[in-house]
């Protein structure tokens, strides 16, 4: 993929400058053995279980040009559990200024975990709307105009449960 893109961007060729890339993660689901392999590019992995977040690190180098471009990256092999949550999400919930009070702050992966372990034994259309509900609160300011953050960047959050197939 990264040799791809790679060519895609023209940072094959000598004299290009163009150092563009983006985070990823990429996961792949055997549902016959309950196994997924993940790699990540900046862009972690979590699985709840049993109320606790298990967390499959990334690697710190992006797709595209990079200094490191000539590693590879690691591929996790992961059994799964009957009532597992899995969790992928870009940096832009993440990174979303709000309000803390009346101070601007991030929304923090810290944030984040703790608001996952809050929701995730909801259906996930549920946490669909606890999620949305969230974010505009989060952006929301808490004098009496209640003026709002605008998003910063692009926001996704994926969520799985896995049932056991019997």
């Amino acid at each position: 993929m990264r040799r791809d893109l790679k060519r895609s961007l023209r940072q094959d060729q000598q004299e290009s400058t163009n150092n563009d890339g983006f985070d990823i993660a990429i996961v792949i689901f055997d549902f016959k053995s309950m196994t997924i392999q993940y790699a990540g590019a900046f862009r972690p992995l979590w699985i709840v279980r049993n109320n606790s977040i298990i967390e499959y690190r990334a690697d710190r180098m992006p797709i595209g040009s990079h200094l490191r471009d000539h590693e590879s990256f690691t591929n996790h092999t992961i059994k799964l559990c009957h009532g597992d949550n899995i969790y992928l999400f870009s940096d832009g919930i993440t990174d979303q200024y709000g309000y803390v009070n009346l101070n601007i702050k991030k929304y923090t992966p810290k944030r984040l975990r703790e608001f996952i372990l809050k929701v995730h034994n909801l259906p996930m259309n549920g946490q669909k709307l606890a999620f949305s509900k969230l974010l505009h609160d989060w952006k929301k300011s808490p004098d009496i105009n209640h003026e709002t953050i605008k998003q910063t960047d692009d926001i996704l959050i994926v969520g799985i449960h896995i049932r056991n197939n019997s």
